[in-house]
């Protein structure tokens, strides 16, 4: 007789498939390796013709900073071409994509390089994907992507490619090989990054991290991973609050963000803090960073209370609370239905630590109704992140009131 083996059982078997990546380089001044990544990734390239790469940013870095000029003339010193696209907006409209692909197929780039936050980045994800379905759809033959983030979003680490659809929903694709073959993260460039994004952009690696404990499909090498995240992000995201020039905590930081989405095939959203994010964030342009500020707080203490008693995620949410510095505890009272399981309460402890650690850090954002929420809404919204989380323990499918109530009606 075969026996059905229980929650905490099977998350102790699996199957882990890595991804495309090649090459992580990190650390102070690891963009200088850049033209090296390039050949690494291109090594049959024709000796007696340039590689014309594409970066894909945003308009704000490529016009405010020096970091887009700086690639481009490393990239020319090394004999490597470099065509711009500076026209990727918030949440990545699809407008702009579909431009950057003509360009892409007009001036015969060889590779792309994505340069900023979530949003370029799944932008150069979405060129790769349009590219093939355009020109080589019955093969594996995608243009090679490197990924170099400004934020601390990890969109370079999945195979997601979110952004936005001329209706301002949000929808993506997904594939095995768009995910970026090459990152490099260099604690100097996010220096250009606006204090404000990058602090809030940390939250949103929390979110990552957080919601990869109860993530439908998460192995425990992920799990154990985030769990040490946790740890870095709660932390250095004060260290860097306090002096944000501090490229330890940076770089900390970064990798930290790595941890937190560490490379998986898993696709969809990871999570409800996610899934809402996405519905609040293209349709009223609210940063991924700052919508990870409104709902992962109130979605974690949601989740102490509705995660099944014997289920693995309560118990993996739980056992983050160690991984916490205990400043951040909360000083009040847990509400009497945690007092049933210890293991509630400790979850409920971590929902309430982040919400100090969004506090203190200063990034909680404003009322959903300031941003254009309306009242109305807010049903439709609980429904449609709802829609995507179909048979996840914790997530009542019928509970777009429940949702509405205890997450949304709070933030308005």
């Amino acid at each position: 007789m075969i026996s059905t083996p229980s929650s905490h059982a099977a998350s102790l078997s699996g199957s882990y498939t890595p991804t495309q990546h090649q090459n992580v380089t990190y650390g102070p001044s690891a963009i200088t390796k850049l033209p090296e990544l390039v050949h690494l990734l291109l090594p049959s390239f024709p000796s007696d013709k340039n590689i014309r790469a594409i970066i894909v940013t945003g308009n704000s870095l490529a016009t405010k900073t020096p970091v887009i000029d700086n690639v481009i003339k490393l990239l020319n010193d090394a004999g490597i071409d470099a065509d711009v696209h500076k026209g990727i907006g918030q949440h990545a409209p699809v407008a702009g994509i579909k431009e950057a692909v003509k360009l892409v197929k007009s001036n015969v780039n060889n590779i792309l390089i994505s340069i900023g936050g979530g949003s370029p980045i799944d932008a150069a994800k979405a060129i790769a994907y349009f590219l093939h379905e355009e020109e080589a759809a019955d093969s594996l033959d995608y243009i090679p992507h490197i990924a170099i983030p400004t934020t601390l979003s990890a969109a370079e680490f999945t195979s997601n490619a979110g952004f936005t659809g001329n209706e301002g929903d949000k929808i993506g694709v997904n594939s095995a090989y768009i995910v970026p073959k090459v990152v490099i993260l260099d604690p100097e460039l996010s220096l250009y990054t606006p204090q404000g994004l990058w602090i809030a952009s940390g939250i949103r690696a929390l979110d990552h991290a957080v919601e990869t404990l109860y993530r439908k499909g998460a192995q425990l090498p992920m799990k154990n991973l985030a769990l040490v995240a946790i740890k870095d992000l709660f932390e250095a995201l004060p260290a860097c609050k306090k002096d944000e020039k501090d490229l330890d905590a940076r770089g900390r930081l970064q990798i930290a963000a790595w941890q937190s989405l560490w490379l998986n095939k898993l696709s969809g959203p990871a999570g409800l803090s996610h899934s809402l994010g996405h519905k609040l964030g293209a349709r009223y342009s609210i940063a991924h960073g700052t919508c990870s500020c409104l709902t992962l707080p109130s979605t974690v203490t949601f989740m102490a209370r509705e995660l099944p008693t014997s289920s693995w995620g309560l118990t993996s949410l739980a056992s983050a609370l160690p991984f916490i510095p205990a400043n951040f505890y909360p000083t009040s009272s847990a509400p009497d239905w945690t007092q049933e399981d210890s293991k509630r309460e400790a979850a409920w402890k971590v929902g309430k630590s982040i919400e100090k650690l969004v506090k203190d850090l200063g990034v909680e954002g404003k009322k959903l109704d300031e941003y254009g929420v309306k009242e109305v809404d807010l049903r439709k919204i609980a429904g449609q992140a709802l829609a995507s989380l179909s048979g996840w323990e914790g997530i009542p499918q019928d509970g777009e009131e429940i949702i509405e109530n205890q997450i949304l009606r709070p933030l308005f």
